[in-house]
């Protein structure tokens, strides 16, 4: 499916599950939503099960904006008791649509719960009170920590989710990866043909990163590892360091809520040589979050970084936000928008693009971590590897299963949507908007 068809189901109303392989926009077009949302007055909410995840996408997660604190599922108490809040029947009652990014690592049981929680708050026995739902990501990529009842580890298992009756939007167009090679080989850990061909593409790449003079960040499956790595490779350096500590405003709980979901570096030593990534995206500055470089100068205090591709960039503190969920600003905090880039975890390399990085998948230990991996590169070329198990590969078998499901179904929402003609498309649009748009005071 196309990203145009995927915005005009989410356009026409319908409860929208949004899928395809890393790089293939998931992000973009979801994005795309959110300004038409914004320009039609639709109050929506962005959310995700994780900080990071949500941090990605200008959101709250999931547990914040319902207000749950810790909880993965809520007792028929725990609802009457969040039914006493008054902020939370203002917040459901302007709800009209909920975007849930990265819906593989949200657990069935907290799944059902936020159902059951939005029956109550708006009187309605629909699937999440009818609050039209878009769900998005990919079941391939890292699972939840959590399983549900009889054996379920994804919300795809649950009754709850065939009754939400959504359109699959499977997007098949990949837009990071610029080799046939790689997109070859995670199509084909995706569809379970993963063989001596693509094992033997995998083996030409078993080199170090330090292989010609080039520069990489080396992905691993431990926090442990990383950090080491880190700490090692900065001390190594014979250069003296500069330090950059994080300022901030507003209350100390909300300035370490930016902390605990970002990438972001309280205390940041830097040293001449020194590996770095950018951890924010600024198009205009020259760099995106994922972009590599090597500290090369300092200048007024400030770290120039020579990019992968030969650019020299000054590096100037960016800023960081935490809002409420009316998008008020509870605090923020400023910093170089770099971290240490010679290690990091597979876990938190979602969301970034790489041109080239070292990964040892050695001590993979839970299914669709060597897809990940692998998912973050642009190309074949940039791959370093240092070795593999016999799980570095593996993807869940359930979720290798519903993809079947998911392309088929894609198939038949796309050719039913080209049956359409344009004034019947803004018909469903005009009809959706008419029952959920906020009107302006005045």
């Amino acid at each position: 499916m196309t990203q145009d068809l995927a915005l005009h189901l989410m356009k026409s109303g319908k409860n929208v599950f949004l899928t395809g392989a890393p790089g293939t926009g998931k992000t973009h077009i979801l994005k795309e939503y959110i300004a038409y949302l914004k320009e039609h007055n639709i109050p929506f909410a962005v959310t995700a099960p994780t900080g990071i995840a949500a941090s990605h996408i200008g959101g709250t997660t999931l547990h914040s904006f319902f207000g749950i604190g810790l909880k993965d599922s809520l007792t028929q108490y725990d609802i009457e008791a969040l039914t006493e809040k008054k902020y939370l029947w203002d917040r459901m009652a302007k709800l009209k649509v909920l975007i849930i990014d990265e819906v593989s690592m949200l657990s069935p049981n907290l799944f059902r719960s936020l159902d059951a929680l939005l029956r109550t708050f708006k009187f309605s026995m629909e699937p999440f009170g009818g609050v039209q739902l878009v769900l998005v990501g990919d079941f391939f990529q890292l699972p939840p920590i959590r399983g549900g009842e009889n054996g379920e580890r994804f919300i795809f298992q649950t009754s709850l989710w065939n009754e939400l009756q959504l359109s699959v939007c499977s997007l098949e167009h990949s837009y990071r990866h610029n080799d046939d090679e790689l997109f070859h080989i995670l199509s084909s850990i995706r569809k379970g043909t993963f063989g001596e061909r693509e094992h033997l593409l995998l083996k030409e790449r078993m080199r170090p990163l330090e292989e010609e003079g080039e520069i990489g960040t080396r992905l691993y499956t431990h926090n442990v590892d990383v950090d080491r790595m880190n700490e090692v490779m900065l001390a190594e350096l014979p250069t003296p360091p500069q330090y950059y500590e994080a300022s901030g405003k507003g209350a100390k709980r909300w300035r370490e809520k930016i902390f605990q979901t970002s990438l972001l570096s309280e205390k940041l030593y830097l040293k001449k040589d020194a590996l770095v990534l950018f951890i924010k995206n600024n198009f205009e500055r020259g760099y995106n979050n994922g972009t590599l470089g090597r500290v090369v100068d300092f200048e007024e205090g400030l770290p120039v970084v020579k990019t992968r591709d030969g650019e020299e960039i000054l590096v100037r503190p960016e800023t960081w936000e935490h809002r409420d969920v009316e998008g008020k600003v509870l605090a923020s905090v400023q910093q170089l928008p770099l971290r240490l880039a010679w290690a990091i975890t597979i876990h938190k390399s979602q969301g970034m693009t790489l041109d080239a990085a070292e990964i040892d998948l050695r001590k993979t230990f839970a299914p669709g971590q060597g897809y990940v991996a692998l998912s973050r590169l642009r190309s074949l070329s940039g791959l370093y590897l240092r070795g593999v198990n016999r799980m570095a590969f593996v993807v869940d078998k359930d979720a290798r299963e519903y993809e079947k499901r998911v392309v088929e179904e894609s198939k038949q929402h796309h050719a039913s949507f080209l049956q359409m003609g344009e004034e019947e498309k803004e018909e469903l649009y005009r009809t959706f908007r008419d029952r959920v748009t906020t009107k302006k005071k005045g």
